[in-house]
């Protein structure tokens, strides 16, 4: 049963990721005609979760822009769950309050995302006499909210950092539990990021004097 249920994680990760790739070669290929201009970026905090994260920035008139987002990750560090796994697809809007550059400087960015994860979680109850096994599953699709902020400034020619932190709530679609899980219509998310990212359009932004 449970290999069933990995198995099938994995098809939808693998399948998220190609999609989500192609659609970044076919986005980089259009920002490199000189029609658009892009932020290629990832999350250097995404190993930490035994992940990755990819997202691309299109700049939008009025010092806006545009981000689409793709995470994922497995890990036993996120208490109180032996194993997390994820996956998720985020789109942000973000409203520049005085750029420096074309995408750069601080931001309000108001998001919209779909996750899915799936939680395991297997303990000892009873006493030391008489002790038993419990374990915790569920397995969930989400949808939701949420605001973030931060600020993106130049490193060096075509090379910027981007420090962020979000929060919202997501509301359940749909979900599957098994043993000791209260009923829940939602969860919060939370997210953090320390980004890399590289310009690949014809203005380069500078460094802010």
């Amino acid at each position: 049963m449970n290999t069933v249920r990995n198995e099938r994680a994995n098809l939808f990760t693998f399948d998220m990721i190609y999609r989500y790739l192609y659609f970044l070669l076919l986005l980089t290929a259009t920002c490199r005609s000189g029609m658009s201009q892009a932020i290629l970026r990832t999350n250097l905090l995404a190993p930490i979760v035994g992940g990755a994260s990819l997202a691309v920035e299109v700049a939008a008139p009025a010092k806006k822009s545009v981000v689409f987002d793709v995470s994922f990750g497995k890990t036993s560090l996120l208490l109180p769950y032996d194993q997390y796994t994820f996956q998720s697809v985020q789109s942000q809007f973000r409203f520049y309050r005085q750029s420096t550059g074309t995408m750069c400087g601080s931001y309000l960015g108001p998001y919209a995302k779909y996750m899915h994860r799936e939680m395991y979680r297997e303990a000892v109850r009873g006493s030391w006499l008489f002790p038993g096994k419990t374990y915790r599953y569920a397995d969930g699709h989400s949808v939701g909210v949420g605001l973030g902020i931060g600020r993106q400034g130049v490193l060096a020619k075509r090379l910027v950092m981007d420090l962020s932190i979000g929060l919202g709530y997501l509301f359940y679609i749909s979900r599957k539990a098994e043993g000791d899980v209260g009923d829940q219509i939602g969860h919060l998310d939370a997210n953090v990021g320390i980004s890399l990212g590289y310009f690949t359009g014809r203005v380069v932004p500078t460094k802010n004097r």
